[in-house]
């Protein structure tokens, strides 16, 4: 059921091919074709009332896993094309979880990388040899500027 709007005009459409079907009967069928084309409004409006409610409870429980990423597994259903869609969303969620669980991984180990090269960085830089020449022996600035009164 797309919408409420769809849903008044599938039931519209239903009624009047009922109607259509009992004017077009004979005298002595038009009560049981009138009976039987209600019946099959009736079970067609229960049926898709039943299905728009399961639609919304998955809507529901996408939502509670996208913004409180709480739950990960959907409540079963039981209409085919419901249950097809229930297990294809959980096919995704998890997909996603696994995603999300390979990022913050591959998050930390940058970050482990990125703090040991900030530290050799500076590890080598204080204890190399060329530094230390360099902050023993003044330079060429300082040099020009002392002999030249």
């Amino acid at each position: 059921m797309g919408s409420s709007r769809t849903f008044t005009w599938q039931c519209i459409a239903l009624v009047a091919i009922v109607v259509v079907f009992a004017l077009v009967a004979p005298v002595e069928s038009k009560f049981w074709v009138m009976l039987t084309g209600l019946a099959a409004a009736a079970f067609f409006i229960v049926v898709s009332l039943a299905r728009h409610q399961q639609i919304k409870r998955l809507a529901g429980e996408i939502d509670e896993v996208l913004h409180n990423g709480r739950r990960i597994d959907f409540s079963t259903s039981s209409e085919g094309d419901v249950a097809v869609l229930t297990n294809e969303l959980q096919k995704m969620v998890a997909r996603l979880a696994r995603t999300t669980e390979q990022l913050e991984a591959e998050r930390n180990r940058s970050q482990i990388y990125r703090t040991r090269s900030e530290h050799h960085s500076r590890l080598s830089r204080s204890c190399s040899p060329l530094s230390s020449v360099q902050r023993t022996r003044p330079s060429a600035n300082e040099q020009c500027a002392s002999s030249n009164p």
